[in-house]
């Protein structure tokens, strides 16, 4: 077992960082914990930052309605208030954490939902999450 001060580890997420920085709490954990953790979030971080806009939320609202098909830019912009150029930048950010996959059909390229690998990473992430809650000494733990 190795101490850390975890209010001094960067942990690149902001589930556990607001209760550690009030805290302070200094830790006597397993590092494997910490570590698998910390590549759990990691390979998330993209995700969460795509889902972490109201505006990309409403998009990726839309396209989930459309079914497999998808939606055009075009018909994307004409359910939204924000402009095609804005439309297009919050595309790119969902497309490249690989939320929406895009398909072209004739002239048109359509973007639609891409669930794949997703719900896997996610479910890791909980087991981290539920491993290294169930790591802190029991003090710290709710009930």
């Amino acid at each position: 077992m190795m101490f850390y001060n975890l209010k001094l580890y960067n942990l690149s997420f902001i589930l556990f960082n607001e209760f550690f920085i009030e805290t302070g709490i200094v830790l006597e954990m397993d590092s494997n914990v910490i570590e698998e953790l910390h590549k759990q979030c990691s390979l998330n971080i993209l995700l969460f930052r795509a889902l972490g806009d109201q505006e990309r939320l409403d998009i990726l609202a839309n396209i989930i309605k459309s079914g497999l098909k998808g939606l055009s830019v075009n018909e994307i912009t004409a359910l939204s208030h924000l402009s095609r150029p804005a439309i297009s930048h919050h595309l790119k950010s969902m497309k490249d954490c690989n939320i929406i996959e895009s398909i072209k059909i004739g002239t048109k390229v359509y973007y639609r939902i891409n669930t794949r690998d997703h719900i896997d990473r996610l479910r890791q992430l909980v087991t981290g999450i539920q491993q290294f809650i169930n790591a802190l000494p029991p003090e710290y733990r709710e009930n």
